[in-house]
């Protein structure tokens, strides 16, 4: 083995892995698809029709397969067809099939469907408004990312002892990320800090989920009352950010000089 050529070995076990997605693998999508088709097409024959639901529903019974009395159409047809020893697989079928449904195309074809979404994995992990998990992530990145370059600090002006920050030449932002120990005296303590591109990510994309809550439900309960003319009380709203309710409360003032109560 000490004479063992690893970039030959790879190359050859590369090629043999080409051989085998541009064949064996592509041929096996190909059935599955056309099986997913099938299965599209008994959703559309049995729902709706009582008799043939009642009918599906005793042969899952027949079969020894179980399912929550809940689970949906789409779900029942694809354990039936995959087998109880297939759970997880079919829930995930019957994903890309809901998915499949929504497009309301009558001459879909699940082969070019499932393709041009990137795959099974991909319709499986999109979220109902049809964004990915990963989509749904930089999203979140993004929308921290933004509101930290402006935002106010909760802390200014932290003195850190022999900073060597290493600064990431390639990053959009000045962000990084720190550990902090609070002390028994209720200071806190910087102890370490990285500008790691992949921590950086994760911290944002936790922060844009609690932001993106904020966004969506904060209720802006005093804001400042228009003072032009005889203007009606305004209820509390729900607004995005600060800009939306200026934005709000310009709108009802303008509203107000035009028509006074």
């Amino acid at each position: 083995m000490e004479n063992l050529n690893i970039s030959k070995t790879i190359d050859t076990l590369s090629l043999r892995r080409e051989d085998w997605e541009n064949d064996t693998l592509k041929k096996s999508n190909d059935v599955l698809y056309q099986l997913l088709d099938d299965c599209l097409n008994l959703f559309n024959e049995v729902k709706g029709n009582t008799k043939l639901v009642k009918a599906l529903n005793a042969d899952l019974k027949a079969r020894g397969i179980s399912y929550n009395s809940g689970a949906s159409l789409a779900t029942r047809i694809a354990r039936a067809v995959f087998g109880k020893d297939c759970e997880n697989r079919a829930y995930a079928y019957a994903r890309v099939i809901t998915v499949a449904l929504e497009e309301n195309d009558k001459n879909l074809n699940m082969h070019d469907f499932i393709t041009a979404q990137g795959g099974i994995e991909e319709i499986r992990r999109k979220t109902p408004d049809g964004k990915s998990s990963k989509d749904v992530r930089e999203a979140r990145q993004e929308l921290a990312t933004e509101e930290f370059e402006t935002s106010k600090a909760i802390a200014l002006h932290i003195k850190v002892n022999n900073s060597k920050r290493e600064h990431n030449d390639a990053a959009e932002h000045n962000l990084f990320v720190a550990i902090m120990r609070e002390e028994d005296d209720g200071n806190y303590s910087m102890v370490y800090e990285t500008s790691t591109e992949s921590v950086i990510n994760t911290a944002l994309a936790e922060a844009g989920k609690v932001l993106e809550k904020q966004t969506n439900t904060k209720p802006v309960a005093n804001t400042p009352k228009p003072t032009v003319g005889n203007v009606r009380p305004i209820e509390p709203k729900f607004a995005a950010n600060e800009t939306a309710v200026n934005k709000y409360i310009d709108k009802t003032a303008a509203q107000a000089v035009a028509s006074p109560s």
